[in-house]
C-alpha cells in the first residue's frame, strides 16, 4: 500500500497470509510501535497484536500526537485500543480491508 493512498478511518491489515502485526515497546518514547512481520517468526521485546486490523489515524498533526511523544514515525493507528505509530517500512506489508 503506498502512504498516498491512506484516508483517515480506513481500516488497514497484513498483506500477507502469514504476517502479523507486531507492537514494540518504544523505549525514548511514550507510545508504542507496529510492524508487519512474518507470524513464524518471534521476538521477545514485542507482542502480537491482539487484533489484525488497524484503523488509520492520520499523521501526527491529525492524530493530535507531539513530537515528544513520538518522533520517528509521522503515522498513526488505532489498533486494539491503543493508539501505535506505524514504521515506515511497514506500509508496503499492509492492504487495505475490504468489507
Amino acid at each position: 500500500m503506498k502512504v498516498s493512498e491512506l484516508e483517515i478511518g480506513m481500516m488497514v491489515e497484513p498483506a500477507g497470509d502469514s504476517e502479523l502485526f507486531r507492537l514494540h515497546p518504544s523505549y525514548k518514547s511514550e507510545l508504542p510501535y507496529i510492524t508487519v512481520r512474518n507470524g513464524r517468526w518471534g521476538s521477545p521485546h514485542c507482542s502480537v497484536a491482539q487484533t489484525q486490523q488497524a484503523v488509520y489515524l492520520g499523521n501526527r498533526k491529525e492524530a493530535s500526537v507531539a513530537k515528544k511523544d513520538f518522533g520517528w514515525s509521522n503515522r498513526f493507528v488505532l489498533i486494539g485500543g491503543v493508539v501505535a505509530a506505524v514504521d515506515p517500512a511497514a506500509w508496503k506489508r499492509m492492504k487495505k480491508v475490504i468489507l
